[in-house]
């Protein structure tokens, strides 16, 4: 399509006047120009959108031929006229309202929304209903198309878009109406429509409120349940379900908020909101409110109570990480040893304690349910087989279930205290020794040490020695602490040994002694030297044959003789 053909002139002649076209700027590329008649027209492909640009401002650029070139330049202005190319729409293409069911007929309450970019007169568009219409009741089932009655609900007014009641409105019957709603615009050449969607709800008249489950009444709004104790966050403890006759449920809320239990809004599912101990609460009063859909909104209370149902969660705890006691050995049967306390937070039997021992010797005691540990009859408590005893003293309460109940353990570490229960034991039954008849006796000189052994400790075992019998005269004695024997007095002529019975026993205990015997031999003086008696002196020279050499006279050597002798 030609728009226009521009002509420039130079007042130069020859080649210096020849000119050509072309377009410098503004064409946006929807035209071309004829370099050599400046011929403009609408480039092909190119489309003019009213609604795209109204106008073009082309520059145009003419250059001579001439050496150095010269160019002038015009401007085009090109108008872009409008037509009626677009069809109109509804905005948005679905579009949503309600209405009560007690609205009377031509009651008006929405006006639909369209545009149509390319009209200046909104009164060119006109509005109406069209197929398909479809329903659904209050529970959200679609209703059959053989039942027609909803689709006499509404209508539009064409020249406004508003939509109105055009008969008696069936809630029972329709709650939401679906409707395709055609706007057309009626200035355009043929008429140009656009279709989109209304839906309609109807709203029911709230006449009821909701109404929580039974045992609930109006007349006694209250609720029981039930929530085990330490429970996680998140634990469902129990569910409401409000139902109305005549709308759902919108949502539910606990008023005023709870610090324990938490609602959901939408299914009325309680859960744990923040830990809930049985020690520290027994019981959580709170109110639920269900609040409809209806308009007005209506809502009901239920004050629930939550009973807190105790479990088994605490530990029993000793009043002591560990435990020290001393027994004296070969205690008897029932001799107090240690009392251990231990408690549990749980109420009633979860928090009733009983006692154990553990341990390799848990039979040499038993312990009854105030902690008291004793002696057991069986026990054996020697000091010195064992010095002391390790046990485990076990707490356990008294979950109704085996599997649940729940124990702790401390040691006990028991010292077997020292009894004077061993006798001194000498090292022999028998001892002997010699000594010679001139003993010196001051200072005195030691005859034997006697050494004896006691199991026990400390001062039970001590070792006092002493001499019982066979001293005539007084003639040993001994040290009672070290057991040297050692004389005190001359040794009598004539005697050649003595039979002691010695003793040693602990300080002050007549039962725990041992005895032994202690033989001491008398040896005599030897005051004489040995004295040759062949060869004689003074001489004392024997002659050695040679060898080979035979005597007749004496064919064997001097024997020779060493004789000790002394007195008796």
């Amino acid at each position: 399509t030609v728009v226009e053909q521009v002509s420039a002139s130079d007042a130069d002649t020859g080649v210096n006047a020849e000119i050509s076209y072309r377009i410098q700027k503004g064409g946006f590329d929807d035209f071309t120009i004829q370099p050599k008649s400046g011929e403009i027209s609408v480039k092909d492909g190119a489309k003019m959108d009213y609604d795209r640009r109204q106008q073009y401002n082309i520059e145009i650029v003419a250059v001579d031929a001439g050496s150095p070139q010269h160019t002038g330049t015009a401007t085009l202005v090109v108008q872009v006229l409008n037509s009626n190319d677009k069809a109109p729409y509804f905005t948005p293409s679905t579009q949503r309202t309600q209405v009560t069911e007690d609205q009377n007929e031509g009651h008006i309450f929405y006006k639909l929304k369209a545009a149509d970019p390319d009209i200046t007169n909104p009164d060119s568009l006109v509005y109406a209903v069209s197929e398909p219409i479809t329903a659904t009741d209050k529970d959200g089932r679609q209703l059959p198309l053989q039942v027609a009655g909803y689709k006499a609900f509404f209508d539009v007014i064409p020249e406004t878009g508003e939509v109105k009641v055009a008969s008696r409105l069936d809630r029972e019957m329709a709650a939401i109406v679906t409707m395709t709603v055609v706007v057309t615009d009626i200035s355009a050449t043929p008429p140009q429509t656009g279709t989109g969607t209304l839906v309609v709800t109807i709203i029911d008249l709230n006449d009821f409120p909701p109404s929580f489950p039974r045992p609930w009444t109006p007349e006694n709004p209250e609720l029981h349940i039930n929530a085990m104790e330490e429970q996680p966050k998140g634990s469902v403890v129990a569910t409401l379900v409000a139902t109305d006759p005549d709308s759902n449920i919108a949502e539910y809320r606990i008023e005023p908020e709870n610090e324990y239990f938490h609602i959901d809004n939408t299914s009325g599912v309680i859960s744990v909101k923040s830990r809930v101990d049985y020690e520290s609460v027994q019981e959580v009063v709170f109110k639920v409110v269900a609040y409809d859909t209806g308009i007005p909104q209506m809502s009901a209370s239920a004050l629930i109570t939550a009973k807190v149902l105790n479990i088994n969660d605490n530990d029993p705890m000793f009043d002591q990480s560990s435990y020290h006691a001393t027994v004296p050995e070969n205690s008897p049967q029932g001799t107090s040893v240690i009392t251990v306390n231990a408690t549990d937070s749980d109420a009633a039997d979860f928090g009733v304690i009983r006692y154990s021992l553990l341990g390799e010797r848990s039979l040499d005691f038993t312990i009854d349910q105030k902690g008291i540990i004793r002696v057991a009859a069986a026990a054996n408590l020697d000091r010195e087989s064992t010095t002391s005893i390790t046990l485990q003293v076990v707490a356990t309460d008294q979950g109704q279930d085996i599997n649940t109940r729940r124990a702790i353990s401390v040691p006990l570490y028991i010292k077997l205290e020292d009894r004077n229960d061993n006798p001194p034991t000498f090292s022999q039954r028998e001892y002997e020794a010699s000594i010679v008849s001139n003993l010196p006796i001051s200072p005195p000189s030691s005859v034997l040490q006697l050494t004896a052994d006691d199991r026990d400790i400390g001062e039970n075992a001590k070792i006092l020695y002493s001499i019982i019998s066979g001293n005539e005269k007084g003639v040993f004695d001994i040290n009672q602490e070290t057991g040297v024997i050692y004389p005190v007095k001359e040794l009598p002529e004539n005697v050649k040994s003595f039979k002691l019975r010695v003793r040693a026993a602990n300080p002050g205990d007549e039962e725990n002694i041992d005895e032994a015997i202690v033989r001491v031999k008398i040896v005599e003086i030897n005051q004489d030297k040995p004295k040759f008696i062949v060869p004689a002196t003074p001489n004392a020279t024997v002659e050695i044959l040679e060898v080979g050499f035979i005597a007749v006279c004496n064919t064997s050597l001097y024997s020779m003789s060493l004789y000790h002798y002394q007195e008796n």
